[in-house]
């Protein structure tokens, strides 16, 4: 059996049967888990639920400081405790002094991979409405959402280029208590 190469050093082979067919190992994987694999896809949570207040404000952000590479949006997922939590993405936001936010830890989702994003993210750390020197900004997603985990998948489809942002709001409609998590996952890619 002749076994064929990619020659980039990745191991996508393809090979030659005895009946002279090539034979492949092909499959549908999500672009994120291909990235996963060369250790380009990352993950940034809040360290803890904060309860969401009828305020709203920013909960999770993210800046692209690369100056190459831009962020693709792959997933974001949300917890919440009770129904009548507003989610709202926008792209664009301007960062100015933060307050009332920590940095977010983020996290290649490959643990062999040493590389780290050009990314940094913050998270509200639960003081006053959300994360305060945030201004502006265009709205990508704008969703309400029942008590539960919701699982608002991009498509791969939200390219956040070098220098720019990506903010996640909530708003707590309930009338009552409303605690939330929030967890977003991204990959870089060279366009």
């Amino acid at each position: 059996m002749t076994i064929i190469n990619d020659g980039i050093g990745r191991g996508n082979s393809a090979k030659v049967d005895s009946d002279n067919r090539l034979a492949v190992d092909a499959g549908v994987r999500p672009i994120s888990a291909i990235k996963a694999l060369s250790g380009d896809c990352y993950v940034s949570s809040m360290a803890a639920t904060q309860p969401v207040t009828a305020t709203g404000g920013s909960i999770m952000f993210l800046h692209n400081t690369s100056s190459t590479k831009s962020i693709v949006i792959d997933k974001v997922v949300v917890s919440c405790s009770a129904a009548q939590l507003t989610y709202k993405s926008s792209v664009g936001t301007s960062l100015g002094s933060v307050a009332d936010a920590d940095h977010a830890q983020v996290t290649n989702t490959n643990t062999a991979s040493a590389k780290t994003p050009g990314v940094t993210a913050y998270a509200w750390n639960g003081s006053n409405n959300g994360i305060g020197g945030l201004s502006g900004g265009s709205i990508v997603n704008l969703v309400e959402l029942a008590a539960g985990a919701w699982d608002l998948d991009a498509d791969d489809t939200l390219v956040i280029a070098p220098g720019g942002t990506f903010n996640v709001a909530l708003d707590n409609d309930s009338g009552g208590t409303n605690n939330c998590a929030v967890h977003v996952r991204f990959y870089e890619i060279t366009l």
